[in-house]
Order: C-alpha cells, then sequence, then structure tokens
C-alpha cells in the first residue's frame, strides 16, 4: 500500500508491538468536523529534505490501514474516534509528564494497537479497555472501520508518500478465531506469518527483518534477542512510513544560537532556527498560551503551544489533562496571521513501559489473570503482560525525523478559519518549554504528541 507522492523535508517514525505468550511464564476539517479556510504565504517553497513518519507496531493484534483518500464526508465518520484518541492522548500525557523533562510518544499507535487488541477481548477486559481508549460511546464495529478509513486516508495523503503494512506472526499450533482474522484482514488488512521459534539467531531475527525491510531500513533489531522463546503465541507487526515536506522552509542561514529558559529557570544555549511567513495562529488568554501551526505540504501540520510569559509549561500541562476538551479548545479557531516564529532544533528520545500507566487509567483487568480475550485465539487463555513504548524526533532545519515503538507482551495464564487582517507580525519565540503535536489535518487525529523543556 502506498501513494507515490514524495516530498521532501521531516520525518517521524513509531513502532508499537504486542507478543502473546503461552502459560508457561507469568477543504480540511478541524477536530470538531468544521471547514477550515486557511491562507497560504504568497510563495510556497519545498524543503530540500524529507519528511519522515515511520511506524512500526508489534502486537498479538494488529493496526491496519484501507486504501484511498476518502471523501469529506467520512470525516465526520471518524470523528469519534478522533475525539476518543486525543482525550486518550491527554490522559496519557497527564501520567508520562511528570516523569519525563523531554517527552515524545505516539497516541496513534498506541490507541490502534490496544484498539485491535480490543477486537479479541470480551466481557468486563472489554468494557475496561473500551474506558481507557475512550470508545465507551462508540460502537465496536464503527470503531474499527473508522481505523480502516483513518489509515487509508494516511495512505492516500496528497503532498505526502505514506506506506502501512500489517503482519500477524503466529506460533505454529495457535489458531487464531476466524472472526478475528477475518477482522483484522479486512478492516486491517494484516497478513498472516508463521512464527519460526527454531530461527537461527532466535524468532526476532525474520520480524527484525520484515520491519526493517517496511520502514526502509529506519528501524532495526526493534525485538532484541531473547525476546521471544516457546512460550510466545503471537506477534503483530503494524509499520508506517510518512514521506512529506514542510509548506516553507526553515533557512539554515538564518538559524543561530540563542538562550533557552527550562523549567528550572537554568539557560542553555540551543540552535534557534527562523521563518517569517502567514501561519494558522491564536492566542489563548484562559489557558494562557499561544499557539502556531507549521504546516507541511499536504495536510499535516506541527502544531506548537506556548506558555505566555509569566506562566509555566506546568499549568498548561495541568489545564490540558484536567479540563475535558481543553486540547480541542487550544486547535480550533486559529487565524491566518503573519508570524515571526522562532523554533529551536531539539531532539527527544523517551522509552517507557506503559503497564502501569493503563492500569491506573482503568485497563488492570487485562493484565490480570481474570482478563478475556478469548476472541484472538482459539482457547483464550491469554492475558497482557506488558505494554511497552519507544519514541524518537528529530527537528531541524530540513525537517524532523522521529520514531516509536509500543510493545504489548502477552502471556497466556494458568487458569485556521478565519482570515485575519494584514497587520504587524506576531513574534513567536519558543525560548522556553512548550508543547508539540504532529497533526493529520484532514481529521485532527494526533499523530505525535511530546513536549520540549529544553537540552539536558
Amino acid at each position: 500500500m502506498s501513494s507515490n507522492r514524495r516530498g521532501s523535508g521531516t520525518g517521524h517514525v513509531t513502532k508499537t508491538y504486542i507478543s502473546a505468550r503461552c502459560g508457561q511464564c507469568v477543504d480540511h476539517t478541524d477536530l470538531a468536523g468544521q471547514s477550515v479556510s486557511v491562507r497560504q504565504s504568497p510563495i510556497v517553497r519545498r524543503l530540500e529534505t524529507n519528511m519522515h513518519v515511520l511506524q512500526v507496531t508489534l502486537t498479538c493484534w494488529l493496526v491496519c490501514c484501507g486504501p484511498g483518500f476518502p471523501p469529506a464526508t467520512e470525516a465526520t465518520r471518524v470523528s469519534p474516534l478522533i475525539s476518543g484518541e486525543t482525550t486518550f492522548s491527554q490522559n496519557l500525557y497527564g501520567k508520562l509528564r511528570q516523569s519525563h523533562d523531554n517527552l515524545i510518544y505516539s497516541p496513534y499507535s498506541i490507541h490502534s494497537v490496544l484498539s485491535m487488541t480490543l477486537a479479541g477481548a470480551r466481557g468486563e477486559t472489554a468494557q475496561a479497555m473500551r474506558d481507557t481508549l475512550e470508545m465507551t460511546g462508540v460502537e465496536t464495529g464503527s470503531l474499527h472501520d473508522s481505523y480502516r478509513l483513518w489509515n487509508g486516508r494516511l495512505e492516500g495523503a496528497w503532498g505526502a508518500e505514506v506506506d502501512v503494512a500489517n503482519g500477524i506472526f503466529v506460533r505454529p499450533g495457535k489458531t487464531l478465531v476466524p472472526s478475528f482474522h477475518d477482522l483484522a484482514t479486512s478492516q486491517y488488512q494484516a497478513v498472516s506469518m508463521n512464527l519460526d521459534l527454531s530461527a537461527g539467531g532466535g524468532p526476532e531475527v525474520a520480524i527484525n527483518s520484515w520491519v526493517s525491510e517496511k520502514t526502509r531500513g529506519q528501524i532495526q533489531n526493534l525485538l532484541p534477542p531473547g525476546t521471544l522463546d516457546a512460550s510466545t503465541d503471537l506477534v503483530l507487526v503494524n509499520a508506517i512510513f510518512f514521506n512529506g515536506s514542510w509548506a516553507d522552509h526553515f533557512h539554515v542561514s538564518e538559524t543561530q544560537e540563542a538562550d533557552f529558559t527550562r523549567t528550572d529557570n537554568s539557560v542553555r544555549t540551543v540552535r534557534m532556527m527562523h521563518r517569517l511567513g502567514h501561519l494558522a495562529y491564536r492566542s489563548h488568554p484562559a489557558l494562557q498560551a499561544d499557539v502556531v501551526d507549521i504546516p507541511f505540504s499536504g495536510s499535516f501540520s506541527l502544531s506548537v503551544v506556548l506558555p505566555h510569559a509569566g506562566s509555566s509549561l506546568a499549568t498548561l500541562e495541568t489545564a490540558v489533562t484536567s479540563q475535558d476538551g481543553a486540547t480541542l479548545t487550544l486547535l480550533q479557531g486559529l487565524q491566518t496571521r503573519k508570524v515571526d516564529l522562532f523554533l529551536p532544533r531539539f531532539q527527544i528520545e523517551a522509552e517507557f513501559s506503559l503497564k502501569h500507566v493503563l492500569t491506573e487509567l482503568g485497563m488492570g483487568v487485562a493484565f490480570s489473570n481474570m482478563a478475556d480475550f478469548s476472541g484472538i485465539v482459539e482457547g483464550g487463555g491469554i492475558k497482557i503482560s506488558d505494554v511497552v513504548h519507544k519514541a524518537v524526533i528529530e527537528v531541524t532545519e530540513q525537517g524532523s525525523t522521529a520514531s516509536a515503538a509500543t510493545a504489548v507482551a502477552m502471556v497466556r495464564f494458568s487458569a485556521v478559519e478565519v482570515l485575519g487582517p494584514e497587520e504587524e507580525p506576531v513574534v513567536f519565540r519558543a525560548d522556553r518549554p512548550f508543547l508539540f503535536l504532529l497533526r493529520d489535518l484532514n481529521n485532527g487525529g494526533i499523530l505525535f504528541q511530546g513536549k520540549f523543556s529544553g537540552p539536558a
């Protein structure tokens, strides 16, 4: 599945996996679904290097995509999914922010993997997962169909090249429930393959090679030796590759060293990029923050949320994670303004287990011996042992590269709308901690989210 539209500019990579083991081991549409009008600068230049978003998801289930570029009416069909995914992302952020000065993760990767997992959950386990994923009001069939539409939209994105691939690696002797297999292949376009536990070098080699091929060599050795053994029942792999470009680029000649004030008020030196042009912008007095949308060619943008001087990132984080719909409010009502933008080059890497986070969010039963995933493999008797996520992002004048991985291990238990008037440019100087979101402008979905609090 590939669209042959190449951009040049930035790159992001996410990787996610879930494995299952046997019982021996214990016109754009905004977030409100409204039409948005955006005026571009008179001269639009293409960035000279590629933007990649590369996501790999390994799991006991699957995340995939459907074909084509859906009509505008389909944005309404996926809006309940997008709304839930956005709330889920902020719930995750509220749990992860305190232990990370700099943070990057892919809510799209995590949510989609767990949504695929939900397809095989039953009873109390299914309800707990649905509540955690903020999908309580979404009919099950509609959820999976929405992911088919969204992934298809990603693949058909104009102005960008997006590839999505999905694979389910099954241990010989284990049988997928036919209804799950049918859903995975039809809604998520999964391809089933045998998991060779006796392969030379370990069963991870074949999966890592598949991932490397699908991600064009961007992701190597996703599964370390020893990750899988004779107790492993299933491994699901999802890979997404994105190649696009900024609609207008930062000139390297305008990048200069500048001071960046960290959360603890210490000052570090950063390489501050600069560009002057028309961008979607809004100031939020109630949330004490300014927002600017930096567009890529096509239908993606990097939204940067900067606390007002005199406020703080912690204050903004509290507002975003404690107020229902605060993130939606932040990203609505942007107006095209002339913006004097200063943004630091930065690189962030993050790695964490999500088991305790997801348990705190209400999904604990899925990790217990009470878990019911009988809709995945015949005979059931498996539970999630852990969910691990890894991510990295780098932003430069040429764009950005990012990768993320989420691993869910399963064990069998015994038993921009208004165009404003021309005026003096607003200055957006990101010289203090800020939030960022990489979004799909077709529907407002969040592919990546994080924060930058400055170099160590």
